[in-house]
């Protein structure tokens, strides 16, 4: 993961990547939801057999969830930083190729296939990670070595901050850095220079940590990439409150004069949540950010950028009005919009990144202005099969536009199956009229609709190829504990699903050619 500055006399374009010109397909299915040991699934060797299943069925997008390490019920949009990788995502595997770790060394914990267990698989991650490091350091792997002091020279501008946050939070045991003793939470810097010299150690085992993150993901997209496979990944619009961004550069954010929150970011209420969503993520001082040629967001694609072979962005409309609530508002039902900074933003981009290959969530409530700028930008936004049977409206089949991204539903709906028990006579009757198979499978018959849409590009939860029902959900918007612990079992490739998607891909002429690559 190298960061690098681009030429101002070519200045790319923001969809420029051939694969977004192409008519394709994609599965939606988190790394954490991978099959496999040690409770989490992770970028080793079944991630590598993902990416070997995807290419044969020729499905081109492999759509994952944020990677960053994630603070609290294993929510990978609630992260301690925007920029640095989950250490649950670094195979341990992969590192007895390198030496690193002997087999003999490798947790021998037992978890039930089918869940995520976080803080005890993060555990288990840790301790292993810290016999790796103490082996590096014996000097027996020079050229990893260099490797390691490349990534520390190039990610310097974020990664020396993230690290010393990331070890303060272990041994400051308090909920948020906000409560931290005043002078490391103002970061005088007296104080901070301290806490690097006491704290070193650890501070450069979580430097290694991140060098591994980073080498392994990178080893993973060159492996997809011969194969026809790329990465669209996804960027959330907002950042936690209690992370190493926020702790950075508070001058950025709404906050008070004891470094919190005087607004949070959310939404009002909608198809998801009667009463609105309270996230509980500061919001952004947009003229502050202005000031300062949104360096920190400039900083934060190219990071994405390095990870992704396109991002998706969540939440895109909050760069045209983001609902803002009293920080101490229960629930997202009061609140009003604050115009972002639009345009602005994304044309200062292109001037200064390598690469912008970007898709946009564009749900909720979609204004004129959000549409615009979205058009303007020449972005695709997001469909959901889902939501366009209640009424004629944006997601229904037939208004499905070429200019889009197509899904079944989402990481924040029930699965296919699951909607369809639910879903009330009337509205299954309209479904019929479309999928008439859809009591069959239900699941199968919205895959089908999006592959034949228009759209040119169709995605579907992998728990929707499965048949899965709400067992298998990832996320119920609103409910704190439950959510993102769904994994795959190695059976589940076992049965007809691939080779039927692999079938349906070709007749709809979505399947890849990696001479687009």
């Amino acid at each position: 993961m190298t960061h690098s500055t681009a030429s101002s006399t070519s200045p790319p374009v923001i969809t420029g990547h051939a694969a977004l010109q192409q008519r394709s397909a994609g599965i939606l299915l988190h790394f954490t939801s991978l099959p496999g040991g040690h409770g989490v699934g992770d970028l080793g060797p079944e991630a590598r057999r993902f990416i070997d299943r995807l290419s044969h069925a020729g499905i081109r997008w492999w759509q994952t969830l944020p990677v960053h390490p994630t603070v609290s019920h294993a929510c990978p949009y609630s992260a301690d930083s925007s920029q640095a990788g989950n250490p649950l995502l670094i195979s341990l595997h992969d590192l007895t190729r390198d030496g690193l770790l002997k087999t003999s060394e490798l947790p021998d914990a037992r978890f039930p296939e089918g869940r995520m267990h976080h803080d005890a698989t993060l555990h288990l991650k840790r301790s292993a990670l810290a016999v790796a490091w103490e082996r590096f350091r014996s000097g027996r792997f020079p050229h990893i070595h260099d490797e390691f002091t490349r990534f520390l020279s190039h990610e310097s501008a974020w990664l020396d901050d993230y690290a010393l946050f990331a070890t303060l939070r272990r041994h400051i045991v308090v909920h948020h850095w906000q409560d931290w003793p005043r002078a490391l939470a103002h970061r005088a810097p007296d104080a901070i220079e301290s806490a690097r010299r006491t704290y070193q150690p650890e501070i450069a085992l979580e430097c290694f940590t991140q060098f591994l993150f980073f080498r392994q993901f990178s080893a993973l997209k060159e492996y997809a990439h011969p194969r026809g496979v790329l990465i669209l990944g996804d960027m959330p619009i907002f950042v936690s409150n209690d992370s190493a961004d926020v702790w950075c550069r508070p001058d950025l954010f709404k906050l008070d004069r004891h470094l919190r929150p005087r607004a949070v970011a959310g939404t009002p209420p909608d198809y998801f949540c009667p009463t609105g969503q309270r996230w509980g993520n500061p919001v952004y001082d947009w003229k502050a950010m202005r000031r300062d040629g949104y360096r920190w967001w400039i900083h934060r694609f190219r990071a994405a950028m390095q990870v992704c072979d396109v991002v998706r962005i969540d939440h895109f409309r909050g760069f045209a009005a983001a609902w803002e609530i009293p920080a101490k508002a229960r629930d997202g039902s009061t609140g009003k919009w604050v115009r972002g900074p639009g345009a602005a933003l994304f044309n200062t981009l292109p001037k200064e990144c390598d690469r912008l290959e970007c898709v946009v969530e564009d749900l909720g409530v979609i204004t004129d202005d959000v549409a615009a700028l979205r058009d303007k930008l020449g972005l695709l936004g997001m469909r959901v099969l889902q939501f366009g049977f209640d009424c004629l409206n944006l997601h229904s089949p037939p208004n499905i536009p070429e200019a889009a991204v197509v899904y079944t539903g989402t990481h924040d709906n029930d699965t296919t199956q699951g909607w369809w028990r639910t879903l009330p006579r009337a509205i299954k009757k309209r479904v019929r009229l479309v999928a008439p198979d859809a009591d069959e499978s239900a699941a199968h018959a919205l895959i089908r609709l999006a592959w034949i849409s228009p759209a040119r590009i169709a995605i579907t939860p992998m728990q929707d190829l499965l048949r899965l029902g709400p067992q298998a959900r990832m996320n119920v918007p609103g409910k704190a504990d439950g959510n993102w612990t769904w994994r795959l079992r190695s059976k589940d490739f076992e049965g007809d699903a691939l080779p039927w998607l692999a079938e349906l891909t070709c007749a709809c002429g979505r399947a890849h050619s990696s001479t687009a690559m």
